[in-house]
C-alpha cells in the first residue's frame, strides 16, 4: 500500500481555508445546511445544488442582465 506525504482531511481543510480566506468564500459545514440541519438550505441530500446559492451568486455576478428562465426537470426557474 502507498503512503502518502498528506492525508485526505489535512488538505480538505487547507482547501477550504484558502477558499474562505484568500477567496473570499463562505464556507459551511454540511450538517448545518441539510435539511435537518441548524440553518437548511436544502430539502434532502439528494438535492446537491443549492438553489438559493446558485440563484444569488449569479443575480450578483450577472447584476446588470434581466432574469433568465433556466429548464430544469421540473419545469423552469427563474435565475
Amino acid at each position: 500500500m502507498k503512503h502518502y506525504k498528506y492525508i485526505e482531511s489535512d488538505l480538505e481543510e487547507a482547501i477550504l481555508e484558502w477558499f474562505e480566506e484568500d477567496l473570499g468564500y463562505s464556507v459551511a459545514f454540511g450538517l448545518d445546511i441539510a435539511f435537518d440541519g441548524e440553518h437548511p438550505e436544502r430539502q434532502s441530500y439528494k438535492d446537491v445544488v443549492l438553489v438559493d446559492r446558485l440563484r444569488s451568486a449569479v443575480a450578483q455576478i450577472n447584476s446588470g442582465i434581466p432574469l433568465v428562465k433556466i429548464p430544469s426537470k421540473k419545469g423552469y426557474f427563474s435565475i
